[in-house]
Parts: C-alpha cells; structure tokens; sequence
C-alpha cells in the first residue's frame, strides 16, 4: 500500500456547477474512473483546482472572500513509481505558472479481498464489544486498517502487497509510540520481515463467519523440554545433553483471527521481544513474564559480545550459561592421593598405577 493522505480537489465541468471530491483511501471505483477518463481526454486545463492550499497561512493574502484559494490549477501524469510502489498509475501534478511546485499522490485503490479482511477484522472486534475505527489515523502520522481499542489498543495491518522491512519496521514503530499493538496479518508464509514485528500469518478465508480465517503461524506459547538425545533443540549450555529443561516457543494451537482481535484488545495476547532466533512474537502475558525473568532485557547501548567484569573483578564469558562456565572453569581441581597430579574424569581418588604401587606393591614399567 502506498500513501493514504487524503487528497481535496474541485472539478470544474462545462455546463456544471464546480463541485468538490475528496479522494481518500480506499479510493472510490467511479472517482478512479474519472480520473482515468480525464487523463485520457487531454488537456485538462481549468477542470481541476486544488483545495491543498486553501488552509495555508503562508498564502493567506491570496484568499478569496469564500475562504479559498482560486487558480491553483492541476493536470494528470502518469506515476512512474507505480509499479514498483503498487501505487495508483497518476499523480495531480501543479501547472507551471501558478506559484506552486510538487506533486499529489492519490491515494491507491483497495482489492475487494484487502477490503473482505478488513471488514472480518472490524466485525470480529465489533462483536466482542470494543471500540472499532476503520481506516483510523494514529498520533504519529500513520493510518492503520483497523483500530480496536479494548483495555489494549490493536492497530491491525492487512498486508497482501508486497513492502520493504524498513517500511514494516517504521510503521510498527510509530504505532507503539502512539500506544497501540501494531499487528500485520498476512496470507503468505516466509516473509522477509517475518518475526521482525508482531505478525500473524493466515491461512485462506473461507468465508465471513465467525472462526472461518485460520492462522498458520505468528503466535507463540511457552513450553519446556528436557534437554536429553530426544530433545528437538541443541543445549543451549554449548553440551550434548544437559539432563535440564530449557523453555522453547511452540506456535499456539488452533488460534483464528477471531482470537487475535479479541485478545490483543484485552490484553491477553501481548509482543514480546525475545532477544533470539525467535525474533518478535505475540504471546500470553504469564510467558512473556517468565520469559523476561529468565532472560532480562539487554541494554541497546551495550553491545552483545561486550565482556563485562563482575563486581569481584572475574571476566565473565559472553556466551550463554556464562556463570556455569565459569564454575567449571575456576573449580577445585581434584588430585590423585599418590602422585598428588589432576585426576581429570578419573572417578577414585587414586591413578591406577599409584592404587597398585600403594595396595599391591607393583610398579609401572
């Protein structure tokens, strides 16, 4: 999806009164249509004024006694970022001349099936009681799909074009900084910024009733594994098998969309940043406070290789288990009864050829 901001103009049609539109997003099928057929005819000159401008206080001695700013004329181009940014294929360009440079960018037309799942997402959250705005602008500059707004705010992104990670990673950021969970619901699997945000991959929507779009991936639950040669996971201590239980995210069975929107608002499925492979999930509160007290955030500024001294002075090692490590490191060194060398893995307290010199009287060649 390309830009939203709504765009104001007035068309001046011979034989008709001026009248105004507003083309904002979704972009009306019969607006899209006009413009289209007026790119086609030619020269537009004098049909399009724009209404940007009317509001500028820069331009303020030029407004008329209605309020407005006449004679900023407009004509139709073609968008030449339009393939690449799935965007609408024209721009409402200034006409030389008139004071004003730069462009508009109309905004682009939504899919009947990006429209479908915007109205499951808005049904589900209507249905379970929250506050729902469609197409709503958030604090800090960006408009989401969907708002659900409950104890928690969802911002609900449905997502079937392709975009950058850059731009998925921006806009999930100004959403938390406006206060809400940004959370993008896509149909495909494998994405490149899967993980890197809360996200949900979806299975295909069979219909609008209630429970018929299945999610495949995104959520995540907190179980154990004992760390034995069954175990699915390499030890994280760096062994074979350790014999302990390691926690490991497993996706959530049988989620919906419906439990999404209905949990998110309440609180009861929140993004957690885990730190690992695992990247950025959403989960269940109890999980993420386990989580986090097992692995407490580290500090942006430090980098993760960085070694940090203990309060005693002692290295610590940067890899994970690094107090074990270091245990096994600085142990008390076990030594033979006889010779008085290490005794290793070696389970008496005495070498074999110290136990037979000492008990049978041999000697080793």
């Amino acid at each position: 999806m390309t830009t939203r901001r709504d765009v104001r103009i007035t068309i001046h049609e011979a034989g008709l009164p001026p009248r105004d539109l507003t083309l904002c997003y979704p972009l009306d099928p019969d607006h899209a249509a006009l413009l289209r057929a007026l790119h086609e005819g030619g020269d537009v000159r004098g049909v399009l004024e724009c209404r940007m401008h009317d509001d500028d206080p820069r331009l303020r001695d030029l407004r008329q006694p209605d309020g407005r700013i006449h004679g900023v004329w407009l004509y139709l181009r073609t968008n030449p970022h339009a393939a690449a940014t799935r965007a609408f294929p024209l721009l409402l360009c200034h006409w030389p001349g008139t004071g004003l440079s730069g462009t508009h960018a109309i905004p682009s037309t939504m899919t009947p099936e990006h429209r479908a799942r915007q109205e499951y997402i808005a049904r589900r959250g209507d249905d379970a009681g929250y506050q729902v705005d469609v197409e709503k602008s958030l604090a800090r500059g960006i408009r989401s799909d969907v708002v659900v707004t409950g104890s928690a705010v969802l911002a609900a992104e449905v997502q079937q074009s392709d975009i950058t990670v850059a731009e998925v990673v921006r806009r999930t950021r100004k959403a938390t900084e406006a206060g809400a969970t940004s959370t993008w619901f896509a149909d495909r699997r494998n994405l490149p910024w899967a993980f890197r945000v809360p996200f949900v991959a979806t299975n295909e929507r069979t219909g609008l009733a209630c429970g018929q779009w299945t999610v495949a991936t995104g959520a995540r639950i907190l179980d154990h594994e004992r760390c034995d040669a069954r175990a699915r996971r390499p030890c994280p201590d760096g062994r074979n098998w350790c014999g302990r239980w390691h926690p490991i995210w497993e996706p959530m069975p049988g989620m919906t969309v419906d439990d999404v929107v209905e949990q998110v608002p309440a609180g009861q499925l929140v993004r957690l940043d885990t730190g690992t492979g695992q990247g950025t999930i959403l989960c269940r509160p109890v999980d993420r406070d386990e989580w986090l007290t097992a692995h407490p955030p580290v500090d942006a500024q430090t980098p993760r290789k960085r070694r940090i001294r203990d309060a005693d002075g002692q290295l610590r090692h940067p890899d994970y288990a690094a107090d074990s490590l270091r245990r096994r490191l600085t142990a008390e060194v076990r030594r033979c009864g006889g010779c008085g060398e290490p005794l290793g893995s070696h389970p008496f307290d005495l070498h074999p050829r110290c136990y037979f010199r000492t008990h049978l009287g041999w000697s080793s060649p």
